[in-house]
């Protein structure tokens, strides 16, 4: 994958969404190129599909709070952060809001700030191209996709901050 350096120095990274169907592929893979690898997961999410692999990982179980999120970087350490962890819905009920703003923004708002706090400057976030329905600028399809791009714009006035 590229990340292993000529030092022998192995790369930590942190995957959220390890459960998912693109995190649970990146994770076995990095488990299969021996990275040291750690996974975020959240306590209603079942770590069944990794258990070919789950001893080979450090997991840390996130309880929603930004005092957990800073612990859990402080302890892992990692030099990349995988964010591969919203919550999709395609159709919200007035019941799911709260979920999707905080999965899909605060969520990653709190791991951002203590990415920062513990000078981890690597994050690849994933994004969709439903914010930009019909190929317009911007014309999200629904409120999943509005979240999305709230989290990037987030993301995009964190890259200004000084360091």
């Amino acid at each position: 994958m590229g990340f292993e350096e000529s030092n022998n120095y192995t790369k930590r990274i942190l995957v959220t969404g390890s459960t998912g169907y693109i995190g649970y592929q990146l994770t076995t893979q990095l488990d299969l190129s021996s990275y040291d690898t750690h996974i975020l997961n959240r306590p209603q999410f079942d770590l069944s599909p990794l258990k070919n692999i789950l001893s080979n990982l450090n997991v840390y179980c996130y309880n929603g709070t930004t005092e957990n999120m800073i612990e859990i970087l402080q302890k892992s350490k990692p030099d990349i952060v995988f964010h591969l962890a919203p919550l999709v819905m395609v159709n919200h009920s007035p019941d799911e809001i709260e979920p999707l703003i905080r999965s899909n923004i605060v969520f990653g708002c709190q791991f951002v700030e203590s990415m920062i706090r513990h000078g981890c400057c690597h994050l690849i976030n994933t994004g969709t191209s439903w914010p930009y329905f019909e190929q317009i600028d911007y014309n999200p399809v629904n409120l999943y996709a509005a979240t999305k791009e709230a989290f990037e714009t987030i993301l995009t006035f964190i890259r200004k901050l000084p360091l």
